[in-house]
C-alpha cells in the first residue's frame, strides 16, 4: 500500500472539501498518511491525521510515496521537501493539482493596477514551480491551458441530490409562502463574490433572496439587504436542502477558483445566473444565463428575467437536470491512474546499495 500526503497552502472552503474527500477515499492501492496545511485548518479535518505546517518540511515523519501539493504555495513546499531518504526508499514524487486561474485572478486585481506586475512576477514563478513536478492536474479546461498542465481532473467532492420533500420543510421554517420565487446565493461574504450586486437584483421585483455563508462581508451585507426582500442564513450545513427549496441559483462572482456552489446548484437541477470566471462556463453550459464578471447591468436584467418567466426557469432546470456532471468517484479513478504513474516512474529510478570492493 503506497502512502500519500495532501499539502496545502492558504485555501478555500472548496479546495478543502476536495481534500478530504480524497483523504477518505483514497484511490486503490493507497492510503492517507496525512494532511499537512496552515495550523489553522486542523479544526475543518477533524480526526484525520492532520499535521500543522510549522517546520520546513513537516510531513517527513510520514514518509510518503506521494506528495500531492494543492496550490502553487504548497507546490513550492512540496518541491523544497522533496529529498532523498535512507536505503532504497526514493524520494517521494510529486503531484501539483492547481485550483486557480490565473486570468480571472488578474481581472479581479485590475482596480488596483498596481498589483498587476506582482501578479503576473508570481504566476510565471508559479509556471517554473509546477514544472517541476511530476505530474501537473488543472481543475478545468481554463486553467490547463494557462499551465500546460499533463491532466485536467475536476475536483472529487459529493453533490446534492434533489429531495424535493426538503423544499417545503425549509420554506415553512423559513415562512417563506410556496408561491414566492427564491433566488439563492451560496458563498463566503467576501468583496470578490459581489453579493451587494445579489442584493440589488433582488430589490423591488417581489422575489425572496437568500445567501446562505459566512465572512467578513456580513455586517455591510445585512445593511445593505435591509428592506429588499433579502436575508442572510449564514453557514448552512446542509446545503442541499436548501438548494432544494430555492427557485434560482445567482451568483456575481468577481473570480472563482472553480466554482463549487455553481456545481451544486446545477447538480441540484436550479436554473443558474453566473459570471463568466473559473470553471463556471463548462459547469454551467445551456443550463443558465452567464454574464461577464463585473458587467453589473447584464447580472441583474438576468436575474430578473428568470424571476419574470416561470417559462424560462422551467426550459433551464431541464438543461440542468440533463447535465452530465463529474463525479466524484470518476476523479478518483483517474487520480489512481496518475498516482500509478508518477510512483513507478520514481520507483524505476531506485537508487543502488554501492558494492562493497
Amino acid at each position: 500500500m503506497r502512502r500519500v500526503v495532501h499539502l496545502l497552502g492558504p485555501s478555500s472552503g472548496g479546495i478543502r472539501r476536495h481534500v478530504l474527500y480524497l483523504a477518505t477515499h483514497p484511490p486503490s492501492g493507497y492510503e492517507t498518511a496525512g494532511i499537512v496545511g496552515p495550523e489553522a485548518l486542523s479544526d475543518f479535518f477533524g480526526e484525520m491525521a492532520f499535521v500543522p505546517a510549522r517546520g520546513l518540511h513537516p510531513w517527513e515523519t510520514l514518509q510518503p510515496h506521494v506528495l500531492h501539493a494543492h496550490g502553487l504555495t504548497a507546490a513550492l513546499a512540496a518541491l523544497r521537501g522533496r529529498v532523498y531518504r535512507k536505503g532504497l526508499r526514493p524520494r517521494p514524487a510529486v503531484v501539483v493539482t492547481v485550483h486557480t486561474s490565473m486570468r480571472q485572478t488578474l481581472r479581479s486585481s485590475l482596480p488596483g493596477a498596481q498589483l498587476l506586475p506582482v501578479q503576473m512576477g508570481l504566476w510565471t514563478l508559479g509556471r517554473w514551480i509546477i514544472h517541476r513536478a511530476d505530474a501537473v492536474i488543472a481543475v478545468s479546461r481554463e486553467v490547463a491551458e494557462q499551465v500546460r498542465a499533463d491532466y485536467t481532473i475536476p475536483p472529487a467532492v459529493d453533490l446534492p441530490r434533489p429531495d424535493t420533500e426538503q423544499r417545503a420543510v425549509i420554506r415553512r421554517k423559513l415562512n417563506t409562502p410556496e408561491e414566492t420565487v427564491v433566488v439563492l446565493a451560496v458563498a463566503r461574504l467576501h468583496p470578490d463574490k459581489s453579493l451587494d450586486l445579489f442584493i440589488r437584483a433582488l430589490e423591488g421585483t417581489g422575489a425572496e433572496g437568500w445567501i446562505a455563508g459566512e465572512g467578513p462581508e456580513r455586517e455591510r451585507l445585512e445593511a445593505a439587504a435591509e428592506d429588499t426582500g433579502v436575508r442572510l442564513l449564514g453557514h448552512q450545513e446542509d446545503v442541499a436542502s436548501v438548494l432544494a427549496a430555492a427557485d434560482i441559483f445567482a451568483l456575481p462572482a468577481v473570480a472563482e477558483s472553480y466554482g463549487f456552489a455553481v456545481l451544486e446548484a446545477v447538480a441540484a437541477g436550479l436554473p443558474v445566473v453566473a459570471t463568466r470566471t473559473g470553471a463556471i462556463p463548462e459547469l454551467v453550459e445551456d443550463a443558465g444565463i452567464l454574464v461577464e464578471p463585473q458587467d453589473a447591468e447584464a447580472f441583474v436584467s438576468s436575474v430578473r428575467q428568470l424571476i419574470a418567466s416561470p417559462q424560462l426557469r422551467r426550459q433551464l432546470m431541464t438543461k440542468a437536470r440533463e447535465r452530465t456532471l463529474p463525479t466524484p468517484l470518476e476523479s478518483v479513478v483517474r487520480l489512481g491512474e496518475v498516482y500509478d504513474q508518477v510512483s513507478a516512474m520514481r520507483e524505476s529510478r531506485r537508487p543502488t546499495k554501492p558494492r562493497r570492493p
